[in-house]
């Protein structure tokens, strides 16, 4: 990265020091932070608190902003800018060493608003875009709203206070709004707190330049230093590093949450990432085996789900509280399977094979509804088979309305992705036990 040069200027620090509300958290809660991007608009009326104003959105790739005219962000899209100031303000609270190699931080980002649905505390740090719908109602973005404030518009204008200062590349745009949206976001856990800049980097994220940090530290990546993080622990708590909806179990919630998001690569903690490389792959299915507490979220209301395996045409069945589900192909069963259905599936009193032909595989019990996890069903069709030629449909009760049912493919060749697979039997079966 290349790094501007200059000296520090008075006005700088009126122009980058983000605007906080400075009152502490209790320690045990679950804190999630939703970022919004906003510039200021209508000051504050007097005595009405730093962030009782309208906001309004601040067009951070727009031409005319200096971000883009210094060359920063030339070319970007403001997805892009968003996804990355997640991903870094991420990485500053996932570098925090908690003591324990199984725990990290117990903190959850999310851009925009934090759903009413999230449980445990929520709080909002304001960067950029609006109108604002605060938890699904319209609001003035006022002090009760959010815990923090970064306007965009000071950070982009700070080079007028210093014409030394250069938004020439990526790094520097995206490390100076990220390190200090991290930096209100910590204010929001230690009250009224700067720390020292120290004399090396990565300079303390809580620094300020009156505390000692350079201009030219703000383009830099920064962290919480080991004395600003003995402070910040205790406030902000620590969790599982497989409890992605930190609900204090590694349960079937996460392993869905794992499902959803495997291979991607560019996860949040709450996205399935256990060890902060942005990464859902086999580590993380490593991590939340050697942690699963055991706990099974119970069912949905009728539920059919099916496992494929390309490699073997071979099939796997969970039912739980439906009249009948039907797996359907386009032709495509023709496995050494089909023959031995009707023992598989004939359960005393419990299911009845509906048909086994070229289309179509069911099962249903048609006095009462049906479970089971995980039945084999055999191989139902030729190896290397086409997941989408496949269908699986269930209905609940006698002319009830047909669902769609899941479908979960078992990659390959990877064996550690087998290993997901084995992590999902284990979730059906003990759905099922619960």
């Amino acid at each position: 990265m290349r790094r501007s040069t200059g000296s520090i200027r008075p006005g700088v620090v009126a122009v980058m020091l983000l605007v906080a509300v400075w009152a502490r958290v209790g320690f045990g809660a679950n804190y999630h932070f939703g970022l919004d991007f906003i510039e200021t608009a209508t000051p504050a009326p007097a005595g009405a608190g730093f962030l009782a104003a309208e906001f309004q959105p601040f067009p951070i790739t727009n031409l005319s902003t200096n971000f883009v005219v210094d060359g920063g962000l030339a070319g970007w899209t403001e997805e892009e800018v968003r996804q990355q100031i997640l991903l870094r303000v991420e990485d500053v609270y996932r570098a925090i060493d908690t003591g324990d190699p199984d725990t990290t931080v117990r903190f959850a980002l999310y851009l925009g608003t934090v759903p009413q649905s999230i449980s445990g505390s929520r709080y909002n740090v304001a960067l950029g875009a609006g109108p604002f719908s605060i938890w699904g109602e319209q609001h003035n973005v006022s002090i009760d709203n959010y815990t923090a404030a970064v306007y965009l518009n000071k950070i982009d204008e700070a080079f007028v206070a210093n014409p030394n200062i250069s938004w020439d590349t990526p790094e520097k745009v995206l490390n100076a709004i990220s390190g200090t949206t991290a930096h209100e976001i910590g204010h929001r856990f230690l009250g009224d707190y700067h720390a020292p800049a120290g004399p090396e980097e990565p300079y303390d994220i809580m620094a300020i330049p009156a505390t000692g940090l350079t201009t030219e530290a703000r383009f830099t990546v920064r962290r919480f230093s080991d004395q600003t993080t003995a402070l910040l622990l205790p406030e902000i708590g620590t969790v599982n590093r497989a409890d992605f909806d930190m609900n204090d179990w590694v349960d079937g919630q996460d392993i869905d949450t794992l499902l959803a998001n495997f291979g991607r690569t560019d996860a949040l903690f709450q996205d399935a990432d256990t060890n902060g490389d942005h990464t859902v792959d086999g580590r993380d299915i490593n991590t939340l085996i050697s942690n699963f507490s055991g706990v099974i979220d119970p069912p949905s209301e009728g539920m059919a789900v099916a496992q494929y395996n390309p490699a073997t045409g071979e099939f796997a069945v969970s039912a739980d509280g439906v009249m009948s589900w039907t797996l359907l192909s386009e032709g495509q069963f023709t496995g050494t399977g089909l023959g031995g259905l009707s023992e598989i599936l004939a359960r005393e009193g419990e299911s009845n094979l509906v048909s086994a032909n070229a289309n179509t595989i069911g099962d249903g019990n048609f006095d009462g509804p049906v479970s089971y996890s995980g039945v084999s069903l055999g191989r139902l069709t030729d190896p290397g088979c086409d997941p989408g030629v496949f269908t699986l449909e269930y209905v609940t009760g006698r002319g009830g309305q047909r669902l769609q049912g899941t479908i979960s493919v078992v990659p390959e060749p990877s064996t550690v992705v087998m290993l997901l697979g084995a992590v999902v039997g284990l979730y059906l079966w003990q759905r099922r036990l619960r």
